[in-house]
């Protein structure tokens, strides 16, 4: 079993998404983006889920409140990853693609350089097509970035 740390230091209920610092002993901390725990998930799952073991070993939602500051340990069983690489990169272009699309939201105003939104959120689905994928990524740079 590998015991690691994590602190939740941010969350966004217009996004469904929380940034998390996961710690272990004789490794440098990680941050990662995961979604937040749905009414009814239970937020150690979620925890547990996006927990970047990969690093150190090689429509409508009702989203529950998580509270900022909240922390605990997990125990994991290292030969059972939960998440792989590939799955937590994907997790992060997801919320970078969640994260704009505010674009297309019918209040408001589409933004005058729409084009260049359109082509960024495209090279984010196109992440995983990148040489290297998943263990060198070239995040694209957003319009305003």
């Amino acid at each position: 079993m590998t015991t690691y740390s994590y602190e939740i230091l941010s969350t966004d209920t217009q996004t469904g998404s929380m940034e998390v610092r996961y710690t272990r002993e004789g490794h440098e901390p990680v941050l990662v983006a995961a979604p937040l725990p749905k009414v009814g998930q239970v937020l150690e799952d979620i925890v547990a889920a996006y927990a970047p073991l990969a690093v150190w070993e090689a429509a409508e939602a009702a989203f529950a409140a998580v509270q900022v500051g909240a922390s605990g340990e997990v125990a994991l069983a290292v030969s059972q990853p939960v998440a792989d690489l590939a799955a937590q990169v994907r997790a992060e272009r997801d919320l970078r693609l969640m994260q704009t699309d505010w674009i297309y939201l019918p209040d408001v105003t589409p933004p005058e350089d729409i084009a260049a939104w359109e082509a960024y959120r495209q090279a984010l689905r196109d992440v995983p097509q990148q040489v290297g994928f998943p263990g060198e990524v070239s995040w694209p740079v957003g319009p305003g970035e």
